[in-house]
C-alpha cells in the first residue's frame, strides 16, 4: 500500500523557522506541547538524527488509531523547505 500526505499549515512563525523545528529540531521539542496531547513522546530510532535516511519514531496518546509509526527520512531540501518520507519497515 502507498500514500501520499501533504501538509500546508498557516503560522505566525517564518516557514523556515517552522520547517527546522519540525523536521531538523524535532528531537529538541517537548512532543507534549507540541502534539497538543496526541504525541507523547518521540525517539531517534537509527542514523544520524535529522539526516538523511535517518530513522525516527513517534509515541501516540491512547485512544488514537495506533500507538505509534516509524518514519525513514528519504529527502530533505531546507532551502524549499521540503521533506520526504516512507514507512521504514
Amino acid at each position: 500500500m502507498s500514500s501520499s500526505r501533504t501538509t500546508e499549515i498557516e503560522a505566525a512563525v517564518p516557514a523556515p523557522r517552522l520547517f527546522k523545528a519540525a523536521i531538523l529540531d524535532w528531537h529538541n521539542l517537548q512532543a507534549p506541547e507540541v502534539g497538543y496531547g496526541k504525541i507523547i513522546g518521540a525517539a531517534p530510532v537509527e542514523g544520524d538524527i535529522g539526516g538523511v535516511g535517518s530513522i525516527r519514531q513517534f509515541h501516540f496518546a491512547s485512544g488514537g488509531p495506533f500507538a505509534l509509526i516509524k518514519e525513514r527520512l528519504d529527502f530533505l531540501d531546507v532551502e524549499k523547505c521540503e521533506a520526504r518520507s516512507t514507512d521504514p519497515t
